[in-house]
C-alpha cells in the first residue's frame, strides 16, 4: 500500500520514467531522455539529465542532476529507502549502493560511481552520510560516513578499490587506491595507498589483500597533512605525520612490506 502522498507526475523527453515501476512514478519529476526509466521503488524523485535515475531502487526524495547521474544507484528498499541523496554530475554515483539511512552527497563527474556488476565487502558496501566533490571524488570507493574532496580523492580504480570509513581527505589524488578509517589526509597525494593491518582485528598480523576490496588492510586513526604525507605508508595506525612528504612509504608495527 502506498503511504506516500505524491500524486503528481511530470515526465519531459523521450522514454522518460518508461518501464518505471512499482512507487517510482509517485511524485517523480523526470526531465531528459529515459529519465528514471525502468526504476523501481524509488519515491518522489526529480532527475535531470539522459538516464539520470534510469535503473535505480529503492531511493526516496532524492535529486540527480547529470547524465547517467545516479543511473543503476540503489539501496536495501526492502529494509528502509536511502534518503535525500543528492547527485550532481555526468555519471555520478552510477551503480553505487547509496545506503538507506542518510543523505549521500555527490558533485562532481564519475563522483562516487562504480562499475555494474561489481562486488563490494558487506562492511564497506554502503554511502551513507559521504560528501565526494570532484571529478571521480570516491569513485570504486568502498565507504562511509566520509568527507572526500578533490579531484579523484579516495578513488580506486576498476581492479584496486579504495576504503573510505569515517575519514576526511581533502586534496588531488589523496586518499587514492588507500584503505583507511576514521584518519584524515588534507593535501594533494596525502595518504596515497596507504594501508595496513588493523592489529585490533586481525591480531595476527595477516598480510595487506586486494580481492579487490582491502577489506582486510587498512590503517586507521592517522593524520596526514602535506603534499604526499604518509603516502605508499603501511600500518600507520595513530600517526601524525605532517609536512611534505611526510611518512612517504613508511611501516608501521605488523606491516608485512
Amino acid at each position: 500500500q502506498n503511504t506516500y502522498a505524491y500524486p503528481t507526475t511530470i515526465a519531459i523527453g523521450q522514454n522518460a520514467l518508461v518501464n518505471a515501476s512499482g512507487r517510482a512514478p509517485f511524485g517523480a519529476i523526470g526531465i531528459g531522455r529515459n529519465t528514471l526509466g525502468g526504476a523501481y521503488n524509488n519515491v518522489a524523485q526529480i532527475a535531470i539529465g539522459r538516464s539520470a535515475f534510469a535503473l535505480s531502487s529503492g531511493i526516496a526524495l532524492g535529486v540527480a542532476l547529470g547524465d547517467h547521474a545516479g543511473s543503476g544507484s540503489f539501496s536495501r528498499w526492502t529494509t528502509g529507502y536511502a534518503y535525500s541523496p543528492v547527485i550532481l554530475g555526468s555519471h555520478a554515483m552510477a551503480n553505487n549502493y547509496i545506503g538507506y539511512a542518510k543523505g549521500v552527497v555527490a558533485i562532481g563527474s564519475f563522483a562516487g560511481q562504480r562499475d555494474v556488476g561489481t562486488s563490494l565487502a558487506a562492511n564497506w558496501d554502503t554511502s551513507d552520510g559521504g560528501v565526494y566533490v570532484g571529478y571521480g571524488a570516491a569513485r570504486y570507493c568502498h565507504g562511509r560516513g566520509s568527507v572526500a574532496i578533490g579531484n579523484d580523492a579516495s578513488a580506486g580504480y576498476s581492479s584496486i578499490h579504495s576504503v573510505n570509513v569515517d575519514n576526511v581527505v581533502i586534496g588531488g589524488s589523496a586518499g587514492t587506491a588507500a584503505s583507511h578509517y576514521a584518519s584524515v589526509a588534507i593535501g594533494s597525494l596525502a595518504m596515497y595507498r596507504t594501508s595496513g593491518v588493523n592489529n585490533s582485528t586481525y591480531g595476527d598480523g595477516t598480510a595487506c589483500s586486494y580481492d579487490p576490496a582491502p577489506s582486510r588492510c587498512y590503517t586507521q586513526y592517522a593524520t596526514a597533512i602535506g603534499y604526499g604525507a604518509g603516502a605508499y605508508a603501511y600500518d600507520q595506525d595513530s600517526s601524525i605525520m605532517i609536512g611534505r612528504q611526510a611518512g612517504l612509504q613508511s611501516k608501521g608495527h605488523g606491516a608485512k612490506r
